[in-house]
């Protein structure tokens, strides 16, 4: 059985911390939509033939690659700060895996490396080959070629760290929506958020990502409106459907703090409940 924190304890360590970690995953949802911004303006075509390729993304730079580097400390500090939120729901509720975190933690560095590391590359063979003699197709093989193994490993390895970060990003406002800390509509639209990363639908995937980060922001800073009680309590308070706190069930969890005047009790090292008879009603 694991053993969870005191819930002072536990209210105390976070009160340090709130404000770090909601200006962590602000800055993150900042940073994501400015790589949108950034991305979106400049030289475009939609010619998927390699030499227009190569010679559209000569005429971006280094517009690619800020891009690339604005998402990828978007996406560091959305894992640091998804890291966090997993650590403190699984403080609440011992439970819960803490697989999510390793998730997170794997997946937002191996997605935002390799992002940079494709674009780069691709502009490097875009440089040679605007700067070269030859515009045609042999010549932009023949640089391409010779990296098209780095490329493909590349690509691949992204993909299995947006796998690892979208799953970990979905488990992440479950997991925090379940003992409380995220109020259920911010929990289910960190779902939609987290499948966007692998269904990415455009720039909407960017900006519904930062929306979510920005709200959770607030909400891990306590700046929103009626604080969810489990972040004062320092203990799981799922929801009831209407949005209400379950202290109910906070009590089926076996957890020790004062509520509304009721007792919840929680089990922990320096802790033993006491077994209390049941109300008449």
């Amino acid at each position: 059985m694991t053993v969870l924190p005191s819930p002072s304890e536990q209210v105390a360590y976070e009160q340090r911390l709130r404000p770090r970690y909601g200006a962590i995953a602000f800055l993150a949802g900042l940073f994501i939509v400015a790589s949108l911004l950034v991305q979106e303006i400049g030289y475009h075509n939609s010619i998927t033939e390699e030499t227009v390729q190569l010679l559209t993304i000569h005429r971006r730079f280094p517009l690619d690659i800020v891009g690339a580097l604005l998402d990828a400390v978007g996406l560091l500090g959305t894992g640091y700060a998804l890291w966090w939120l997993n650590s403190i729901s699984l403080a609440r509720d011992g439970k819960l895996s803490p697989m999510t975190r390793w998730l997170v933690i794997i997946g937002a560095p191996l997605m935002s490396i390799l992002e940079v590391l494709t674009i780069v590359l691709y502009s490097i063979a875009a440089n040679r080959f605007a700067h070269g003699p030859n515009h045609g197709y042999p010549a932009a093989y023949k640089l391409i070629h010779p990296i098209s193994v780095t490329l493909g490993v590349s690509s691949l390895l992204e993909e299995l760290g947006a796998l690892l970060l979208a799953a970990g990003f979905i488990w992440s406002a479950l997991n925090a929506m379940k003992v409380g800390l995220l109020p259920r509509p911010l929990g289910y639209f960190g779902v939609i958020a987290g499948a966007l990363i692998i269904f990415a639908i455009g720039p909407i995937s960017f900006v519904v990502q930062g929306a979510w980060l920005v709200c959770a922001a607030v909400v891990i800073a306590g700046r929103w409106p009626n604080d969810p009680p489990a972040w004062s309590e320092g203990i799981a308070i799922p929801w009831l459907p209407g949005g209400k706190p379950n202290y109910e069930a906070a009590r089926a969890l076996g957890v020790t703090a004062v509520v509304d005047g009721g007792t919840v009790q929680q089990q922990t090292g320096d802790y033993t409940p006491r077994r209390k008879k049941k109300k008449k009603r």
